[in-house]
C-alpha cells in the first residue's frame, strides 16, 4: 500500500507538472533586458528612482523588458495595460516607440503593431512611473496577439502578462541622473533634428519627439517621448 501511494504522489506530481508546461505561452515570453526570462503573471516590486531625465520635474522609475517570439513566426499585435493604482504624476508605457501615458486608474491600448519573424530588431516594451518626491503605483502589462494570416474577426490570444509595483518609499530617491546615458539626440515628428548631443532634454519645448539615448559606446535606444 505504501508503495502504491508513492506511485500514485509521482504520478499527479508529473500530471501538474505538465498541465502548467501546457498552459505557458508557446508563441511568445518576456525577457528581461539583463536576458532573464519573466515568468508569466509575475509581480515585480521595483523601487530605483532616479531623476527624471525628460525635461520635467521629479523622479522617474523605469522597467523595461523585451517580448521574444519563439515560434519565430509572423504576427499582429498589441499591448493592453491596466493601471490598478497610481500615487504619483503619471504612468506610461512604451511599445516598439509607440508610447502612451496616463493619470488614472483604468484600462489602456496601445496600437497593433506587426511582430515579423524575419525582423532582427528586438521588440521591447518600456514602462515610466514619474512623480515629485514620493509615490506608489501598480500596473499590469499584457500582449496579445494572433496569426499575420488571421482574417476580420478572428479573436486575439491573451499572452504573457507581468505585473510591476512602484514604490520610491522602501530606500528612498536616488538624486543621481542616469549615469549610463552620455548624450541625447532629439528629432520632432517631421524627422528634423532639435537637439544633438544633449546632456539632458530640459530645453524641449512641450510636444511629442524622437529620442535616442546614446552611452559611451553607442545607441542603447530610441523611443518616442511626450513633453508637456
Amino acid at each position: 500500500m505504501k508503495k502504491f501511494y508513492s506511485i500514485s504522489l509521482l504520478f499527479l506530481l508529473c500530471f501538474m507538472l505538465q498541465a502548467k508546461a501546457q498552459t505557458a505561452n508557446p508563441d511568445f515570453k518576456f525577457v528581461t533586458t539583463a536576458g532573464q526570462v519573466i515568468e508569466d503573471g509575475a509581480t515585480i516590486k521595483s523601487n530605483k528612482a532616479i531623476d527624471n531625465p525628460y525635461g520635467e520635474s521629479g523622479k522617474l522609475i523605469k522597467e523595461s523588458f523585451i517580448i521574444e517570439n519563439i515560434r519565430k513566426q509572423d504576427y499582429i499585435a498589441y499591448i493592453q495595460y491596466t493601471i490598478n493604482s497610481l500615487e504619483g504624476k503619471g504612468l506610461g508605457v512604451c511599445f516598439n516607440g509607440e508610447c502612451t501615458e496616463e493619470v488614472g486608474v483604468g484600462t489602456y491600448q496601445i496600437d497593433q503593431q506587426q511582430l515579423l519573424a524575419t525582423d532582427q530588431t528586438k521588440y521591447t516594451a518600456d514602462v515610466d512611473f514619474t512623480f515629485e518626491t514620493k509615490g506608489k503605483a501598480s500596473i499590469t502589462v499584457q500582449l496579445f496577439y494572433q496569426s499575420i494570416l488571421s482574417e476580420d474577426g478572428d479573436p486575439f490570444i491573451a499572452g504573457p502578462k507581468v505585473t510591476y509595483e512602484f514604490t520610491s518609499e522602501t530606500t528612498g530617491i536616488n538624486t543621481t541622473k542616469a549615469t549610463n546615458i552620455a548624450y541625447y539626440n532629439v528629432f520632432n515628428l517631421q524627422g528634423i533634428q532639435v537637439l544633438n548631443k544633449a546632456t539632458s532634454l530640459s530645453g524641449l519645448q512641450a510636444g511629442t519627439y524622437i529620442v535616442q539615448a546614446y552611452d559611451n559606446k553607442g545607441l542603447i535606444s530610441t523611443t518616442k517621448q511626450i513633453i508637456h
